[in-house]
């Protein structure tokens, strides 16, 4: 296995904590990706269908989301 180029750590996305809603419906998860000029992470919230019906949608990008809850 090959190492990964430092310009593509800042492609990447890592998804962090998620919570289902209580009817099974909808999916709230964190992320953090990383911003290349600022060289820092940022952290995302997003909330998404579980039928993958529409693409995720993202509530707030700040420092330190976390801990998604219905």
């Amino acid at each position: 296995m090959s190492e990964l180029p430092l310009e593509a750590y800042y492609d990447l996305t890592q998804v962090g904590e998620l919570a289902v809603s209580p009817d099974g419906d909808r999916v709230a998860f964190t992320t953090t990706e990383y911003d290349e000029r600022a060289d820092e992470s940022v952290g995302s919230l997003f909330v998404a269908p579980t039928d993958g019906s529409r693409d995720p949608h993202r509530l707030t990008r700040v420092d330190g989301a976390g801990s998604p809850a219905w």
